[in-house]
């Protein structure tokens, strides 16, 4: 791998004003003008407005769409943003195929990104919030989980005591229970992990709108949702949460690839996987079809450090927000530090490899749209 130091400087951001920053000026320099949202529920450390910025590329009847978002997790939200930096940079937008366009959702949750943490302004996880919240499940295997997070402190052995009494838990009542436990959602807790809140968040209604704004000439989208954490280090985990064998599952394959679609199919499965309520991609496709418009949807993972690591930083994500006295103090700075780290890795070889990819997923969802 040849690591282009310029390139990667360009595109990389330590935080949400130079991410920002970086996304406006790139769409500037592109003559496109960015619509940028201001998230009336919270503010900046430095008591600045928070936006999520929208930017359109290609003609505006547009029949084809490739919608891109980033920053649905905050702490995920820098690499997603470098490809789209990246992406403009490179000037992609002047290759766009014939009535075809891009839309960049840039910082999906802006609050999350300035404040070091993957919830919004309510602890909300955005991917468990997009549903009409009629009905809030219980999750029995969470509340039984719960108090064991409620620790003083969040040290390396604390992490992994936690990690011992999960996969404990996991081996008494079985692989749904235990992913259950951890990553389906829970509607109970506000102060709790994945917490899908009670209502619509302001980044729910906020993609509602955008979606509704946008795509008024629009036939066909594919959308990525860009997430970082799972798989292989520096590597694309590709989940399609459309039921297998459904057209848009088979639209998915033929856009990204058979074998990634499949290779995250575990979370589809329901003998290993519990039932997801309120994930974007599924709450944008119906959405979308409820338009008359045809959707397809994936969730783009860039592996980090592998799933005990990730969910060692979820608990110090939590322990941060809602345990620690002093968010200034030695030990929580070391413990903030670790936990951006497993969501966004400082290694160059990492973030070469993810614009890398990044640049080619972009190519293939294009050229497949026009089939």
């Amino acid at each position: 791998m040849i690591l282009n130091y310029r390139l990667l400087r360009d595109c990389f951001a330590e935080s949400y004003d130079e991410g920002r920053r970086k996304f406006l000026e790139a769409c500037d320099n592109a003559g496109v003008r960015v619509d940028s949202r201001v998230n009336p529920h919270g503010l900046t450390s430095e008591d600045k407005p928070l936006s999520c910025d929208v930017a359109w590329f290609g003609p505006d009847n547009a029949t084809h769409l490739c919608m891109a978002i980033c920053g649905t997790h905050g702490l995920e939200a820098a690499s997603g943003s470098a490809t789209m930096i990246q992406w403009i940079l490179e000037k992609q937008y002047q290759h766009l195929p014939k009535g075809t366009a891009v839309l960049f959702v840039h910082a999906n949750n802006p609050y999350g990104w300035a404040h070091n943490s993957r919830t919004n302004e309510n602890n909300v996880d955005l991917n468990r919030n997009f549903f009409d919240h009629q009905d809030h499940p219980d999750n029995a295997h969470y509340m039984a989980q719960h108090p064991i997070l409620l620790t003083e402190k969040m040290t390396e052995g604390d992490c992994a005591t936690i990690g011992e009494k999960l996969a404990a838990y996991e081996q008494q009542h079985g692989k749904v229970a235990g992913l259950a436990s951890i990553v389906q959602g829970q509607y109970q807790q506000p102060d709790g992990l994945m917490f899908g809140g009670t209502e619509a968040e302001w980044s729910t209604t906020n993609l509602r709108n955008i979606i509704e704004t946008y795509v008024s000439t629009v036939k066909k989208v594919a959308v990525i949702d860009w997430h970082t954490g799972l798989g292989p280090f520096g590597e694309p985990f590709l989940i399609c949460h459309h039921p297998k064998n459904s057209a848009a599952y088979w639209r998915a394959c033929a856009l990204w690839g058979k074998e990634r679609i499949e290779e995250g199919g575990a979370f589809q499965n329901p003998d290993v996987a519990p039932e997801f309520k309120g994930i974007i991609i599924h709450g944008l496709s119906a959405l979308l079809e409820s338009m008359e418009v045809e959707a397809t949807g994936v969730i783009i993972e860039l592996g980090t450090y592998g799933n005990g690591a990730v969910y060692a930083g979820l608990m110090m994500d939590r322990w941060l927000r809602f345990t620690c006295d002093d968010p200034d103090a030695k030990d929580a700075t070391v413990v903030r530090t670790k936990m951006i780290e497993r969501f966004n890795p400082s290694q160059p070889e990492w973030r070469m490899s993810v614009l890398n990819h990044a640049q080619v997923i972009y190519k293939q969802t294009l050229a497949g749209l026009e089939v």
